[in-house]
């Protein structure tokens, strides 16, 4: 039987690639709401990984897809919350059989403070809806990298937690090609030879302008925008010659892996990005922005 996996950022493709890399019996449904989401979806690469690829409008379609297909397994990138339990709920009355499974979705697929309300996260457990990823009672596994982390923040998740069985970065630098030919053909990491050193500011969903003029004032900036932030934001800095951006849609840890491999030296501005929990090469510093006091002088 077929088995779908349901994404709505590059992140969550990667790990779905991996994942589906022991069978190509899968469908990749797309959800559209990245930058360059159709073209991606378009992508021939990812033939190598599923049978089919589909880009729908809504996590909604998405799952309505799944009514109709009645898959073996669904893996999704969150069960948190009441409306993820109604959904499970009407996707088992169609297809009862099938069994849902979460995927690690980044750092917070580790956080125990994601409900900060005592009474509603007792309300919402009490019902069966999940307070932490993968604590959905419709949930029947979760696949995530760090399985010891996992077990230790929720030790009453049982048989849940799986282990994804491959190094996140290896994986990424093993199939650096096939990555840039899916998110970004042709990307390359413009350098000389007389710049050893460099400077990216991964953006949350929303630039911090007033980071980006004082970070690139005396030199030059990359700027890695989250992927949901879909709009052309070139025009917004073209009077600045020291602004570069990269795509969005390109995962910030390809990027990353790309960088370290050309200059001897990258800073990486970020807010608390999973990127930089998933790898730091020795010759990046990682200088995390909401960690730091802000001068409002």
């Amino acid at each position: 039987m077929l088995n779908i996996f349901i994404c709505t950022k590059p992140l969550q493709i990667m790990t779905c690639m991996i994942i589906a890399s022991n069978s190509k019996i899968h469908t990749l449904i797309i959800v559209d709401l990245f930058k360059d989401s159709k073209t991606v979806s378009l992508s021939e690469k990812l033939k190598k990984y599923f049978l089919n690829v589909v880009l729908v409008k809504s996590r909604n379609e998405a799952l309505k897809l799944c009514e109709i297909i009645k898959p073996k397994t669904l893996f999704i990138d969150s069960d948190i919350g009441l409306i993820p339990l109604i959904r499970f709920y009407r996707l088992k009355l169609f297809s009862r059989n099938t069994s849902i499974s979460v995927y690690e979705e980044g750092i917070g697929t580790y956080r125990q403070d994601l409900f900060k309300n005592p009474i509603k996260k007792l309300l919402y457990n009490s019902i069966g809806a999940a307070t932490y990823f993968g604590g959905c009672a419709l949930t029947t596994n979760i696949h995530v990298y760090d399985l010891d982390n996992y077990k230790e923040q929720f030790p009453l998740s049982g048989g849940k937690p799986l282990r994804i069985r491959q190094d996140f970065t290896k994986w990424i630098a093993e199939n650096e090609l096939d990555l840039t030919d899916i998110f970004s053909p042709n990307f390359t990491i413009p350098t000389s030879p007389k710049n050893t050193e460099t400077s990216i500011y991964l953006s949350n969903w929303n630039l911090d302008r007033e980071l980006i003029n004082k970070l690139s004032k005396n030199k030059k900036l990359y700027i890695k925008p989250h992927p949901h932030i879909k709009e052309e934001m070139k025009k917004t800095f073209s009077n600045n010659p020291n602004i570069h951006f990269f795509p969005a849609q390109i995962p910030a840890e390809l990027i990353i892996i790309k960088l370290s491999a050309a200059f001897d030296k990258i800073t990486i501005y970020h807010h608390n990005s999973s990127a930089l929990h998933y790898l730091t090469p020795t010759n990046v510093t990682s200088i995390d922005i909401d960690s730091l006091p802000r001068d409002h002088s």
